[in-house]
C-alpha cells in the first residue's frame, strides 16, 4: 500500500486558502505609499509654481510691451504735432514773404508813379510855355528836356536803351524787320537801321529791338 505524502501545512490542519498566492502582488506598505504621494504632490506643486512663474513673466512682458507701445504712440503724436506746427510756420512765413513782396512792389510802383507825375508836370509846363509865335527850336528844346528826364527815371530803375545801329545782328536781342542788300560800307549781318528801340532791365532783355539788317549773298 502506497503512502500518501501531505503538505506540511495540510498535515498541520491548516486551511489551504491561507497559503500565499504567488500571482497576487503584495500590498504596498503604508510608509512607501506615503512617500509616493508626497513625491506626486511635490511634482504637482513644482508644475503649478512653474506655471505661475511663466504666467507672471508673460504678464510682465505684455505690460512692458504695452508701455513701450504707449510711449511710441505718444512720441508719434509729438512728431505729428511738430510736423503740423512746422508746416503751419512755413505757410505763415510764405504768406509773410508774399505780403512783404507785395509791399516792396507797391513801394516801387509808387516811386515810379511819383517820378512819372514829375514828368507829367514838366510836360504840362512845356506845353504851357508854348505861346503863339513860339519857335520850333523852343518847342523841341522843351520836349527834349522832358525826354531826357524820362530817360533818367527809367535809368534809375535799371532800364537802359540798347545801342543797335552798327552792331552785328543778334537774334537774342534783335528782331529783324527786313533784310536789305548790303552796301559797300556795310558788313554782312550788320544792323543799319533801328525801327524800334530795344531795352535792357538790369542787364536782361526787356524788349527786343526791331531792326533792319544788311545782307550779302553767299
Amino acid at each position: 500500500m502506497t503512502k500518501r505524502h501531505l503538505h506540511p501545512t495540510a498535515e498541520a490542519g491548516a486551511d489551504p486558502l491561507d497559503e500565499p498566492n504567488p500571482e497576487v502582488e503584495p500590498e504596498t506598505p503604508p510608509d512607501e505609499a506615503t512617500d509616493v504621494e508626497d513625491e506626486v504632490m511635490d511634482e504637482l506643486a513644482k508644475a503649478r509654481a512653474a506655471q505661475a512663474s511663466a504666467a507672471a513673466w508673460y504678464q510682465s512682458r505684455i505690460a512692458t510691451l504695452q508701455a513701450d507701445l504707449a510711449n511710441r504712440e505718444e512720441k508719434l503724436h509729438e512728431y505729428i504735432g511738430a510736423y503740423k506746427a512746422a508746416v503751419a510756420e512755413m505757410d505763415a512765413v510764405r504768406d509773410r514773404l508774399e505780403r512783404d513782396k507785395e509791399k516792396v512792389i507797391d513801394r516801387d510802383r509808387k516811386d515810379l508813379v511819383g517820378k512819372l507825375l514829375d514828368l507829367l508836370d514838366n510836360f504840362d509846363r512845356s506845353l504851357g510855355s508854348i505861346k503863339p509865335g513860339s519857335s520850333v527850336e523852343d518847342i523841341v528844346h522843351g520836349l527834349t528836356m522832358v525826354r531826357t528826364q524820362f530817360s533818367g527815371v527809367l535809368g534809375g530803375f535799371g532800364v537802359e536803351r540798347m545801342e543797335t545801329v552798327g552792331s552785328d545782328f543778334d537774334a537774342n536781342q534783335h528782331e529783324a524787320a527786313a533784310l536789305v542788300p548790303a552796301q559797300a560800307a556795310h558788313r554782312d549781318q550788320e544792323v543799319i537801321f533801328e525801327e524800334r528801340a530795344g531795352y535792357l532791365y538790369k542787364g536782361e532783355l526787356l524788349r527786343a529791338a526791331r531792326v533792319i539788317v544788311a545782307s550779302r549773298p553767299d
